[in-house]
């Protein structure tokens, strides 16, 4: 069970009223999200860790594996022991969780968080609710942008590695279709290629990946692996297979996050700049993007765009703590003195931080 668990605004107020019970349940879930955000932003995922419902997300999880053998029932219990652990292993990667938006509609409820760090960059997560809890926010599935699917998808495969590594593939082949049972029957070749890159071999991930069908190239998944290999190994080999995920998943949310390093390292700042405008679009609109959209400009060495993104994000929250860092090392940068100390009042008042004279 241990390879399982390693495969894998600013307050927001709603004007609703007492005969609303679409809103009060609204309100329920944002308050309590808020709470989970200021604690996880603390370090402690404890509580909503807690809020998380084991059982629904381990039926989306086996959706399409039966368990009607002894061996599989066996199998999703012992999963069920490792849900909680391998969900809080996405907190360790990120450092710093900030709410950006929600989508309701009559059947589904879901919260939408920024998630930043150093090295694991940028990323979005989207937390299903349950929203046959009213009463409490119960969570069911996370769907993360940059993998662009849900965690239960992720772990589903990760089930059927195990399984086909376990001898007892046979028991879920005869209940998939043609194109899931070629897919589910190529995993040993996946399991190949990450422990590859375990062992920082990304030549052979690559020899792997060529080795599959034509169909199976074009799965999400062998073919972010490859990209992953080839970003590492062969540029020329990297670019066309981030093109060829461009052709097979125009509109999938992970398109821009998986390609924005690439072209700002490349110097392509023109499709950068795109590839923000169409991730805030994805998101259903970030004031945050502004700040990135200033680094962009600040890349172009054009401090005149660089600054107008970050007073825009000012003006759009107050709060964007972020943008008067940003202004504060531009004006710092620009020996504009009486700007960087009203941007270190601006800290100060705001944000409570406290500088020296």
């Amino acid at each position: 069970m241990k390879y399982f668990l390693y495969l894998f605004f600013l307050c927001f107020v709603l004007s609703a009223n007492a005969q609303n019970p679409d809103s009060l349940i609204s309100d329920v879930y944002h308050n309590q999200m808020f709470d989970y955000l200021e604690e996880i932003n603390s370090g402690s995922t404890e509580n909503f860790i807690n809020a998380f419902n084991e059982d629904k997300f381990l039926d989306r999880m086996f959706a399409d594996i039966p368990t009607d053998s002894y061996d599989l029932r066996q199998f999703r219990s012992g999963v069920k022991n490792s849900v909680k652990p391998s969900i809080s292993s996405i907190f360790s990667s990120f450092t710093e969780f900030e709410y950006v938006n929600y989508t309701q509609t009559e059947n589904s409820f879901s919260i939408l968080i920024r998630c930043e760090a150093g090295e694991a960059g940028l990323n979005y997560l989207e937390f299903e609710v349950d929203v046959e809890s009213r009463d409490e926010l119960r969570i069911i599935d996370i769907f993360s942008y940059f993998s662009g699917e849900y965690i239960s998808t992720t772990m589903n495969r990760n089930a059927k590695m195990i399984i086909s590594e376990n001898g007892m593939i046979s028991n879920i082949l005869n209940s998939l279709n043609v194109k899931e049972k070629e897919f589910t029957q190529s995993l040993p070749k996946l399991v190949k290629m990450q422990k590859y890159r375990s062992m920082g071999d990304f030549e052979e991930i690559l020899k792997v990946y060529d080795s599959l069908s034509k169909s199976m190239k074009h799965e999400k998944i062998f073919l972010l692996t490859a990209i992953s290999a080839a970003q590492t190994t062969d540029e020329m080999r990297y670019l066309k297979l981030i093109k060829e995920y461009e052709n097979e998943f125009p509109d999938d949310p992970s398109l821009p996050l998986l390609t924005l390093d690439y072209y700002l390292l490349r110097g392509e700042l023109e499709t950068a700049h795109e590839q923000i405008n169409k991730l805030d679009e994805i998101v259903g609109g970030d004031n945050y993007l502004n700040v990135i959209r200033s680094t962009i400009c600040s890349i172009a060495e054009d401090l005149s765009c660089a600054k107008s993104y970050l007073e825009t994000a000012i003006e759009n929250n107050e709060f964007e703590e972020d943008a008067y860092f940003g202004l504060l090392e531009l004006e710092l940068a620009s020996g504009n003195f009486k700007k960087v100390n009203d941007h270190l009042s601006a800290l100060e008042n705001i944000f409570g931080y406290e500088f020296s004279k």
